[in-house]
């Protein structure tokens, strides 16, 4: 099946770009309107302590006041009884500054702890909403990193780190199992067969020394691997259930591999054997990298829950930093957007069709109205970061609630 934008132009990004527009703008909406809930609670939350702190302080000095001017008045009368009652007056009324200040403390504490806990709801909330606004939507990664690990023998779990345009980077969990090819343990055979390298050890009968001995890593598992664009770490083991026994780390120059291999299980292989690889075993281990990268292709896409994410270096759960990134996500895919609208044959839809390899065509589209009342959860004084999108009508915004199927959204 192949994806065409309405006019049966062919659609650059090959996956169902409306469905995943309908669940950004849902989820978007969410962490947009979350956000600014969650400032203005907290704005409340700082105004309410602010302002008892300030009645309180307005309260000793009215005390101080008062009680000042008792003892003043007191000291002209000459009388045990005045002077009495002066001391007692002053030391209610001090008790009764105590208590407030007491008070105001305790409730300011509660409020404090009240708000931390909304806080944290929020964000786990804004959290959820992210990670699904980020799978739904497939951003172009400038750069992509790949980590498995051989779990238990059986499973392999793998995981991806995306860096996008911005500063924007996240790192998922990925359903490898959702992939044939990487539901059981991998052999090396089965993905570049013929491996063969002087990586074995060869030990001596009489003297406790080794030497490099060539061998095929074909019946060899991978046990683990670390992928970026220019270096990687390769890990095998000789059986799913064992320890990873042989280690390949490589490093792209400007026109060759280097590569090295180490044995973490054989302290003397380790320490009496050179690291460094040739030339000729180095590219066949590039090899190697290759093939199990592009096997990781189907996977990448398959993002099951979110690891990390930032944003310029700073953590964005952390750093209240979630409407930054839907900001960047509708930077990203406005053009797209406005490419699917410009190519729509009705000005209230999103179209695009679904082509098979027998030449018949059917038509998905996605009502503009739909996206509208996604985004109109959203306070109106935050709408604007939806205005890339080319979906919401920009003035005035206080009359979105009232657009219905048939109103027309201006397209940018």
């Amino acid at each position: 099946m192949r994806y065409l934008y309405g006019d049966s132009v062919p659609f650059p990004q090959q996956y169902d770009f409306l469905a995943a527009l309908d669940i950004f703008c849902t989820q978007a909406a969410r962490v947009v309107r979350l956000d600014a809930e969650s400032r203005g609670f907290q704005r409340s939350a700082e105004e309410a302590v602010t302002g008892r702190a300030h009645a309180v302080e307005a309260l000793e000095a009215f005390h101080k006041e008062a009680v000042g001017a008792l003892r003043d008045g007191s000291q002209d009368q000459g009388q045990p009884l005045i002077d009495d009652y002066v001391r007692q007056v002053s030391e209610v009324a001090q008790r009764i500054v105590d208590e407030v200040r007491r008070h105001a403390a305790d409730t300011s504490e509660r409020e404090q702890v009240a708000a931390r806990t909304e806080w944290d709801r929020r964000r786990a909330e804004t959290r959820d909403a992210v990670e699904k606004l980020l799978i739904a939507v497939r951003l172009l990664a400038t750069d992509t990193q790949i980590r498995m690990v051989l779990s238990g023998g059986l499973t392999n779990d793998i995981s991806g780190r995306f860096a996008f345009d911005g500063g924007l980077v996240a790192a998922f969990a990925l359903a490898a199992e959702a992939v044939e090819d990487w539901q059981r343990p991998r052999r090396v055979g089965d993905l570049a067969s013929g491996l063969t390298l002087p990586v074995g050890v060869r030990r001596s009968l009489f003297k406790r020394t080794v030497a490099p001995e060539t061998i095929t890593l074909d019946d060899y598992v991978l046990g683990g691997f670390e992928l970026h664009d220019d270096h990687a770490e390769l890990r095998l083991r000789k059986k799913p259930e064992l320890a990873d026994s042989l280690v390949f780390s490589l490093r792209r120059t400007d026109d060759h591999v280097l590569a090295e291999v180490h044995y973490p299980e054989d302290a003397e292989a380790e320490s009496g054997l050179p690291a460094a690889l040739d030339v000729s075993s180095a590219a066949e281990m590039e090899r190697l990298w290759q093939v199990v990268r592009n096997s990781c292709g189907p996977v990448l896409s398959r993002k099951k829950t979110l690891i990390t994410l930032s944003l310029e270096g700073a953590d964005v759960f952390e750093g209240a930093l979630a409407t930054k990134v839907v900001e960047h996500v509708v930077r990203a895919i406005a053009p797209t957007v406005q490419d699917i609208a410009r190519r729509s044959p009705n000005a209230q839809e999103l179209s695009l069709k679904l082509e098979s390899d027998s030449g018949r065509r059917e038509e998905i589209y996605l009502k503009k109205s739909q996206l509208v009342t996604a985004l109109a959860t959203v306070p109106a004084e935050a709408r604007a970061v939806f205005d890339p999108l080319g979906i919401l009508p920009t003035e005035p915004r206080d009359t979105i609630e009232s657009l219905n199927d048939g109103a027309r959204a201006p397209v940018a």
